[in-house]
């Protein structure tokens, strides 16, 4: 068996955890209603319900 180095695992642990994420968010927005959608994106991006959420620049 060989050996591997720091490192050599990196990029097949960063596309699980990209489908990981991926599979979480699809999952969140098949199950939840607009509430729970609402809460769940925050937390996923380690925002607190209830703290002031930054402006968003769209358009």
């Amino acid at each position: 068996m060989r050996e591997l180095g720091p490192g050599a695992a990196a990029p097949q642990l960063e596309a699980a955890a990209d489908a990981y994420r991926r599979w979480q968010w699809a999952h969140h927005w098949r199950v939840l209603d607009d509430e729970g959608w609402a809460a769940s994106v925050l937390a996923m991006l380690g925002l607190a319900q209830g703290e002031p959420q930054p402006e968003l620049a769209l358009g």
